[in-house]
Parts: C-alpha cells; sequence; structure tokens
C-alpha cells in the first residue's frame, strides 16, 4: 500500500466518522437539486432551514430554501427568519424569492379558479413584500395587481389569508388601471334577453374605493347615480366608500385627502331627499374622512342650511368638530344660528363634549379665550363653558378678568333648560343671560386659583 493511498483511507475515514457524528445529511450537498429533494423529506425541512439561515450560500439558493419551504407550510418559520436577517442580505433574497413564488402563483386561465398552492404563493409575496427593497417592492406589487385582477376578480379578492382588499389597500393607486378595466367592462356589457345585466361585486367596488384613484372614485359615483337597473347598487357603492374611508377591517383607512376628488359630489348628497338615509350618513361620514382645514367649511355650511331640521345643525357640529379637531373651534362655534335658542344639553353633546375629548387644554383654553369676543351669543357663551370645563387649567388672572369683563352682557339664553312646558310655572327655571353664566363660572375659576381654603 502506498503512502498516497494509506492517507486517502485515513481522510474517507474521518470524513466517514464526521458525517456518523453529525448525521448522514450533514454531508449532503445544499444545491438546488437537493433543495427540491428536501422538500418531501423527513429531515428536509430542518435542512432548508439550516440553508435559508447560513450565509454560505448564495441569495438564489436560500430563496429556493424559503420557497419550498412555503411550499409545505412552513411560512412562519420563512418569515421570521428574514425578519431577522440583516437588510442587504434579506433585500437580496427578496429580489430572488418574489420571481420564485410568482412562478407558483401565476394563474395562466383568466377564469380558473386559484388552487391552494397558487393562493399560498399569493399571500407568501404579500406578507413578505415589507422585506424587499422599493425594486422588488414594487414588483410585487405588480404580480398582486396581475393575480387578483388578472381574472375574476370578484372570485379572486376572497382566496387565501391576503384579500384582494388588503392587496389592493397595500399597492393603492398601482391598481387602479387594471381595476377600472374591469369595472368598465362590467358596466359596458348588454343586458341580457330577459334585461339582466352582470351586477358589479362587492368585492370590485370595495377595491375601486380602496385604490384610492380619482377616476375611480368618480366611477363609484357615476354608478350612484346611474346603476343600470340595479337597485341595491347606489347603497353598495357608499358602503364601499365607507369601507376604504371610515370603517375598515384589518388595516387603516385610505387618507380622505383622496375624496377632494370628489367632494362636490359628496357634498351635495346628504341634502338629497331622494337618497335613503343610510347613503346620505355614510356621505356625511365621507365628508368628515377628509379631514381639516378643507372638512371645516363643509360642515359650516351643514350647521347653517336653512331648514327646519335641526339634524343637519347638530351633525354638522358633532361630524364637524370630530374632522376639525381644536382648529374647529372658532368657525363651528359661530357657525351655530344666533337667531334661535338652544338647549344647554345639546350644545354640550354635540359641541363642548366634542371639543374637550381633544384633552388639549392650552389650544382649547386659546380658542375659548378669542370666543368671549364674538360677535355671536352662541360663540361667547361657549367660550365661558368651555374654560369653566376647564377649570384648574383655566383659572388664570386673565381669563377671569375676560370673563368678568362679560358679566354685564344681557343677552338671554332662551332654551337653556330644554323644554319645561311640561313642568308647573313655579318649578321651572329662569333662562340665565349670558352675564349670567359668566359670573358663575368666573367665581369657579376664582376659587380654583386661590386654592384649597385654609383655617
Amino acid at each position: 500500500m502506498t503512502i498516497r493511498t494509506s492517507l486517502s483511507s485515513v481522510f474517507l475515514e474521518v470524513s466517514l466518522a464526521t458525517c456518523l457524528a453529525l448525521g448522514l445529511g450533514a454531508c449532503e450537498k445544499v444545491d438546488h437539486e437537493n433543495i427540491d429533494k428536501w422538500g418531501h423529506t423527513e429531515k428536509g425541512p430542518g435542512k432548508l432551514l439550516d440553508a435559508l439561515k447560513s450565509s454560505e450560500y448564495n441569495a438564489d439558493l436560500r430563496a429556493h430554501a424559503a420557497e419550498t419551504l412555503i411550499g409545505i407550510d412552513k411560512f412562519t418559520e420563512v418569515r421570521d427568519i428574514l425578519e431577522g436577517l440583516e437588510e442587504g442580505p434579506r433585500h437580496k433574497i427578496m429580489a430572488a424569492l418574489a420571481g420564485r413564488l410568482w412562478e407558483v402563483a401565476r394563474i395562466n386561465d383568466p377564469m380558473a379558479v386559484p388552487t391552494s398552492r397558487q393562493s399560498s404563493a399569493k399571500d407568501a409575496l404579500f406578507y413578505t413584500m415589507d422585506f424587499a427593497d422599493a425594486e422588488t417592492q414594487a414588483r410585487i406589487a405588480d404580480y398582486l395587481v396581475e393575480w387578483f385582477v388578472g381574472g375574476h376578480y370578484e372570485g379572486r379578492a376572497r382566496a387565501g389569508r391576503a384579500s384582494g382588499a388588503m392587496a389592493i389597500r397595500k399597492v393603492g393607486d398601482a391598481a387602479s388601471t387594471r381595476l377600472l378595466q374591469a369595472a368598465r367592462g362590467i358596466v359596458a356589457k348588454p343586458a341580457d334577453d330577459q334585461g339582466r345585466r352582470e351586477q358589479v361585486g362587492d368585492e370590485l367596488l370595495k377595491a375601486l374605493a380602496l385604490s384610492g384613484n380619482a377616476e375611480a372614485l368618480g366611477l363609484l359615483l357615476d354608478l350612484v347615480s346611474n346603476p343600470r337597473g340595479d337597485v341595491s347598487l347606489p347603497k353598495r357603492v357608499m358602503g364601499a366608500l365607507n369601507f376604504a374611508y371610515v370603517e375598515p377591517v384589518g388595516f387603516e383607512p385610505v387618507n380622505g385627502k383622496s375624496l377632494l376628488a370628489i367632494k362636490d359630489r359628496l357634498e351635495e348628497m346628504p341634502y338629497d331627499i331622494n337618497l335613503s338615509g343610510t347613503m346620505r350618513n355614510d356621505a356625511v361620514a365621507l365628508l368628515a374622512a377628509i379631514g381639516a382645514p378643507e372638512c371645516i367649511a363643509l360642515f359650516t355650511k351643514m350647521i347653517s342650511y336653512p331648514t327646519d331640521d335641526e339634524r343637519f345643525r347638530w351633525m354638522g357640529t358633532q361630524q364637524g368638530m370630530r374632522c376639525a379637531g381644536v382648529q374647529g373651534i372658532e368657525a363651528i362655534s359661530e357657525a351655530l344660528p344666533t337667531t334661535i335658542g338652544y338647549d344647554r344639553g345639546m350644545l354640550s353633546k354635540y359641541l363642548w363634549d366634542e371639543i374637550l375629548k381633544y384633552k388639549d387644554p392650552k389650544q382649547i383654553g386659546v380658542a375659548a379665550t378669542h370666543l368671549l369676543r364674538s360677535q355671536s351669543p352662541v360663540a361667547r357663551v361657549t367660550g365661558i363653558e368651555l374654560l369653566g370645563e376647564l377649570g384648574a387649567a383655566a383659572a388664570t388672572a386673565e381669563n377671569i378678568q375676560l370673563i368678568k369683563g362679560l358679566g354685564g352682557d344681557s343677552h338671554r339664553l332662551k332654551g337653556w333648560w330644554g323644554d319645561q312646558s311640561k313642568k308647573p310655572k313655579a318649578e321651572r327655571n329662569a333662562e340665565p343671560t349670558i352675564g349670567d353664566r359668566a359670573k358663575d363660572v368666573a367665581k369657579s375659576l376664582e376659587t380654583l386659583a386661590s386654592g384649597p381654603s385654609t383655617k
């Protein structure tokens, strides 16, 4: 036996011993062929996880391991590993993994029902999207749009864990072109021999709203105006808009500024008596979703709308404060008509309580002191009551003097105690003046400013 042969035998024995110690699988090469094989073996998942974790292997091998793991229901483990990697390696793996997942998720027949394997791969694309760099994220967005809108959207939108609504909310305007094509294709179809038309489904309506695209939003309101014989469509459209901008499930609302594109049309809807109460309420909620400062003018108009229906006044007051925040205090208070009396309870419920919810004593106090100088008696008494509600936070010498300055205000607060017509006259509360309220609040603040009494 030569020395070379002897050495080879020794190395072979050592290698075999090492393999036996670590397990025979430890000696298998990490390559694409073995990665495919490991997806079908008992110990394969562990080897795949090790391959994905290891920086010894290139991004394509690690992406292949991740794809195989996802195919055997190990997505949670894959996600956790990707989340723990440094950004650079993670981005490279995602660049390779996105293409691999798309090859699995792709549906070639537009009318085919997605298989569970295709849906799972689509879900994986959605849930790993944030691990990718901007370029790969844009590619994944295109894949998701193609997956959902490249076929029968209504059916695909409910397939898998990541719904169509979730995907469109994430990719936004990138989906709008395909969504508009799908919706217009349905709208353009003529009625059949019985006069029936294909219905624009709820999922597609939601997707159009979630895209935030101005053209898509315009189309939705067109469907409200012209429902093509579908009596359910106007209500369903408003429900879809409400879902996207006011009460979404599972994600944040779409930025209400998108609604500025249809603001003028939405603004007319609360006053349209031909619409159902639900639709009119949805329109009000959407106007509020636009946010400040644009929503302030929309709700001051509602507050002063010429009608005997006081619901407009109180809805405008409450929603105006909710959308405008503290910056709307003066405008909303000043908008309340001065030719009528007010029940203190109504002012408290719809105006003062909404203002105080913001828990910003400094800004509320500043606005309240401005209201004390208003020409509107409703605004003046609002300023007084707000400072009184702020209590110690407003009990400064300056504020107390300003309030005392209204002690001689003789404006009578008609209806302040609500309807007292059923009470005997002797039991009815006298209606105060603004001066009366100013004196009471000033006295209360002076007590707070002086601190606890001492003997």
